[in-house]
């Protein structure tokens, strides 16, 4: 019986780790959106950034119902957003719109603001978060601007009421990349 106490005080599990698996299914799905816009599965692939959304937000709410945030925690959650909000969206627009498109390589400048930007928000952020309080922060947060460009994908490739459903739309892309990118680094 004491051996066995031991061996369990040996492989007890920290409260962080419920949180911490929260933000790695983020980053897993983050991955995946990757991969579903490589195969040109763009809705599906902006799917699964709204799907990394709903673990971020379970993340910090796991965080605090286990009272296990952490400063691990918290970059960790910087990280996933990164790719799950940063790299997953660009890669998604340059995939959607500027691979075989007219941009060239102004196409890749332009999808690359939401990595970009997102990192430098998120990196402003952490320098000036105050212990674990997330309540004040300045620019948009790198989850919405995500939000927006996914959404924007999964409404530009629905399935057409009609035909020529999509090309006024095609023009907004790039003026929604620039705005949510600039309003991620403005105060």
């Amino acid at each position: 019986h004491n051996c066995r106490t031991e061996t369990m005080k040996k492989f007890k599990i920290s409260r962080s780790v419920i949180p911490n698996s929260f933000t790695a299914m983020n980053a897993f799905c983050g991955f995946t959106s990757m991969v579903y816009s490589r195969e040109n599965d763009f809705q599906l692939a902006a799917v699964f950034i709204i799907i990394a959304a709903i673990f971020d937000a379970l993340d910090g709410i796991m965080a605090r119902l286990t009272k296990s945030s952490s400063q691990f925690g918290v970059e960790l959650d910087s990280l996933a957003d990164v790719v799950s909000f940063g790299a997953a969206p660009s890669f998604l627009i340059y995939s959607s719109f500027f691979f075989d498109y007219e941009y060239k390589w102004l196409g890749i400048v332009i999808s690359s603001l939401p990595l970009i930007c997102g990192a430098l928000r998120l990196a402003r952020f952490n320098v000036q978060l105050t212990g674990f309080d997330k309540s004040s922060f300045s620019g948009l947060p790198i989850p919405f601007q995500a939000f927006a460009l996914s959404s924007y994908v999964m409404i530009y490739y629905s399935p057409e009421p009609e035909s020529g459903f999509r090309e006024p739309y095609i023009n907004f892309i790039v003026p929604l990349v620039l705005f949510l990118s600039a309003l991620m680094v403005s105060r």
